[in-house]
């Protein structure tokens, strides 16, 4: 049980350390943080919070925040470095938003470990819109 749990955090504490390192190399060097920077700060912070107050939405949060990492819409990295492909179809040129790569690994480690605990958790909230009808 306690090593489900575990598993469970391993992504806020992969999360958690790269937050720190990230605000250590700008505290202690010249880079200067960002908007995205003290947003993904605040966000992380408020994750934090939930973990401890109720462990479900704190997971459920990760996964967002991790998304808006991989979207390039907060930081969590000390340099931002994102990739944007285009296609072109005729003469209109589509292209995809811009991503960061390293966000995308940690969300993808981030459904490794708590794959089924989502599940669970979407079957559950199902059941219950079911019995509510």
């Amino acid at each position: 049980m306690i090593k489900n749990k575990i598993i469970k955090e391993i992504p806020i504490l992969i999360l958690s350390s790269i937050i720190v390192y990230t605000w250590i190399i700008i505290m202690s060097t010249n880079y200067y943080p960002t908007i995205k920077h003290k947003i993904g700060l605040c966000l992380f912070i408020v994750i934090s919070i939930l973990y401890f107050l109720k462990f479900k939405y704190g997971i459920i949060s990760t996964g967002m925040f991790l998304i808006l990492a991989s979207l390039n819409i907060v930081a969590i990295f000390p340099k931002m470095i994102s990739t944007s492909y285009f296609v072109k179809i005729g003469e209109f040129e589509l292209s995809i938003p811009p991503l960061q790569l390293k966000s995308i690994l940690l969300l993808i480690i981030f459904f490794i470990c708590t794959g089924n605990y989502l599940k669970e958790i979407y079957s559950t909230c199902r059941q219950n819109r079911k019995l509510k009808q």
